[in-house]
C-alpha cells in the first residue's frame, strides 16, 4: 500500500510538473504575440498562439508556403506557435537576404531541436554567422580541393566507384532493384572516400543512411516542434527526442572513433585526406580547431555529401523514364562524346550542353531542399522596405523562386531547353534564369559541396544512361512525377519504387 502512494505521490508531481510547464510556455507565447511588431506585414489569419499550426499540411508544407506567397506577396509572415516567422519569395528579396543585405540576415535558426540532432550545432550549416564560422567554411572548402588539380582525386575515386557500381547492376539486371538506396550508398562511398582516403564498412554505411532516414522522417512532426518550444517535454517520453538522440549517438559511434585515429595519426609532411588538410589548414590559420568541431563538420559533409545528391539524381533518372525524348538525346550526347568503351570523365560536361542542361533542369523542377536552412537577424533591417527586427526568422522560399509562372512560364514542365541558347549552348552563368537558379543557395551561406555534387551527378548519370536503359518491373506504375506531390523533409525527392536495369547495346 505505501509503495502504490508513493507511485501516486510521483505520477501527481509529473503532471503538476507537465500542467505548470504547460502553462508558462502558454502565457509566453501569448506575451510574444500580443508584442510582436511583425504583426504589421501581411500573412495568413491562424489562431491566437497557434498560428497556422493546426492548418499546416506537413507533407506538402513547402507548396502550402508559396501559396501564401502568392496571396500575401513576396514578403509575408507565418506565425507558428507563438513565433512569427518572415517567409522571403521572389528574386529581388532573396537577393537581399542572401547577398546585398547578407551582413544582416546570415545568423542560424537555433532550437533545441538543431541542438540536439547536430550535436551543439558545430556543423557550418548550422553555425551563427560569426569569425570562427567563416574561417571554418573557409578552410573546408580549402581542403576539398574541389577546384583546379584538387578534381584528379574526386575523378580517381568516381571511377573506382563506378566501376563497382555498373558491376553490381549487371549482377542484378534480371531483377527489380532498390536503386535509390543504392544510389545513397555510392554517394556516400564517393564522400567517405575522399574524407579518410580508405573505404567504409558496406554495413556502416547502410546503417548510417537508415539512420539520417529516422532523423529526417522524426524532425518534422509534431512531437519534434514541440521540443522547440517545451524542450522539457524529453523528460516524459517524447519518442522524438529519443529518436534524434539515438541517431545521432549511433552515427558518432560509427565515424568518431575513425576520425580521431587520423587526427592522432597526422603528418604534416604526408597529407592523406580531407581530414588532414582540413585539420592542418586550421592550424595554420586563426582558427582553434576543437576535436568535436573537427569530427561534427566531417559527419555533417558525409550526411549532406550523399543525402541531396541522391535525390536529385535518382528523381531525374525516373523523370527521363517519362521523358524518353528527353533521354534520348542525352544518350546521343554520351555516343558523340564519350562513345562506349570507356566511363565518362569530368572533361566531359563542357562538350555536352544538353545533359548538363537536364541537371540544371531537375535542380530546378525538383528543388529538393525547397525552404533553405532558416536565417535569423542578425540586426534590425528592412526587406523590401519591411521593418524586420533582430532575432527574426526568415525562410528563403527556393520553391516559390524555382517554380515561378513569371521567370519561369511553365514551371511544372520538366523542359531541360529552358537552360540552352538558340544554337544550343549552356546559357552563361550571367543570365537571367541562371541567376534565378538557386539550388545551392548564394552569398555567405552558399553551399560548399555545389562543385562536387555537380560533377558526381554528371558522372553517374551519363555511366548509368551509357550501359543501362531504365524500365518499371512488371504490374508496377512509375511514380506520381508533378513535383507538388513530392513530400516535404530534410530533402524533397520522388517515393522510392523498384526498378529494372536493362544493358544497352550502343
Amino acid at each position: 500500500m505505501d509503495r502504490l502512494i508513493n507511485d501516486f505521490d510521483i505520477m501527481t508531481w509529473k503532471y503538476t510538473i507537465l500542467y505548470t510547464g504547460v502553462a508558462v510556455g502558454f502565457g509566453y507565447a501569448l506575451y510574444k504575440w500580443y508584442t510582436n511588431s511583425l504583426r504589421l506585414i501581411p500573412g495568413p489569419r491562424g489562431l491566437p498562439i497557434l498560428g497556422i499550426t493546426p492548418y499546416m499540411d506537413i507533407k506538402h508544407f513547402h507548396v502550402q508556403l508559396n501559396e501564401y506567397a502568392k496571396e500575401y506577396g513576396p514578403v509575408c509572415r507565418i506565425d507558428l506557435l507563438g513565433e512569427s516567422v518572415i517567409l522571403v519569395t521572389g528574386k529581388d528579396a532573396i537577393d537581399e537576404v542572401l547577398s546585398t543585405k547578407q551582413n544582416d540576415f546570415s545568423d542560424r535558426l537555433q532550437t533545441f531541436r538543431t541542438s540536439l540532432a547536430m550535436n551543439e550545432n558545430e556543423v557550418t550549416g548550422f553555425m551563427n554567422d560569426t569569425p570562427e564560422f567563416r574561417e571554418i567554411k573557409k578552410q573546408i572548402y580549402k581542403s576539398l580541393k574541389t577546384y583546379g588539380d584538387g578534381m584528379n582525386k574526386v575523378e580517381n575515386i568516381m571511377e573506382e566507384v563506378l566501376t563497382d557500381l555498373m558491376k553490381d547492376i549487371r549482377n542484378e539486371e534480371k531483377t527489380s532493384v532498390n536503386f535509390s538506396l543504392k544510389l545513397q550508398y555510392t554517394l556516400t562511398t564517393v564522400i567517405t572516400s575522399l574524407i579518410f582516403a580508405q573505404r567504409v564498412h558496406e554495413k556502416d554505411i547502410i546503417r548510417t543512411i537508415g539512420l539520417v532516414d529516422k532523423t529526417s522522417k522524426s524532425f518534422f512532426n509534431l512531437s519534434s516542434i514541440l521540443l522547440d518550444v517545451m524542450p522539457w517535454l524529453r523528460f516524459f517520453g517524447n519518442k522524438a527526442y529519443q529518436t534524434l538522440k539515438s541517431s545521432r549517438m549511433s552515427i558518432d559511434q560509427t565515424f568518431d572513433p575513425t576520425i580521431e585515429d587520423l587526427k592522432n595519426s597526422i603528418d604534416e609532411n604526408r597529407i592523406r585526406n580531407f581530414v588532414d588538410s582540413f585539420y592542418l589548414n586550421c592550424e595554420k590559420s586563426s582558427l582553434q580547431l576543437s576535436h568535436s568541431l573537427l569530427a561534427n563538420n566531417v559527419k555533417g559533409l558525409i550526411i549532406a555529401g550523399y543525402l541531396t545528391s541522391s535525390s536529385i539524381l535518382y528523381t531525374l533518372l525516373l523523370l527521363l523514364m517519362k521523358h524518353r525524348d528527353i533521354e534520348d538525346k542525352i544518350v546521343r550526347e554520351i555516343i558523340t562524346y564519350i562513345g562506349t568503351n570507356r566511363l565518362p570523365k569530368m572533361e566531359d560536361r563542357e562538350k555536352m550542353p544538353y545533359t548538363e542542361a537536364s541537371i540544371l533542369e531537375a535542380l530546378r523542377y525538383i528543388s529538393n531542399v525547397p525552404i533553405a536552412l532558416p536565417h535569423v537577424a542578425k540586426n534590425t533591417s528592412t526587406i523590401s522596405q519591411f521593418k524586420i527586427e533582430k532575432g527574426t526568422q526568415i525562410w528563403v522560399n527556393l520553391w516559390g523562386l524555382h517554380h515561378s509562372e513569371e521567370i519561369w512560364g511553365d514551371p511544372f514542365t520538366f523542359r531541360p531547353e529552358r537552360f540552352l541558347a538558340e544554337d544550343g549552348s549552356l546559357l552563361p552563368l550571367d543570365s537571367k534564369l541562371r541567376k534565378c537558379l538557386m539550388a545551392f543557395g548564394a552569398g555567405r551561406r552558399f553551399c560548399v559541396g555545389k562543385n562536387l555534387a555537380m560533377h558526381r551527378i554528371f558522372l553517374i548519370l551519363t555511366a548509368v544512361l551509357q550501359n543501362f536503359r531504365l524500365e518499371i518491373p512488371n504490374n508496377t506504375e512509375l511514380v506520381d512525377l508533378d513535383c507538388r506531390k513530392f513530400e516535404f523533409g530534410l530533402v524533397v525527392a520522388a517515393s522510392a519504387m523498384p526498378l529494372k536495369f536493362i544493358p544497352r547495346n550502343l
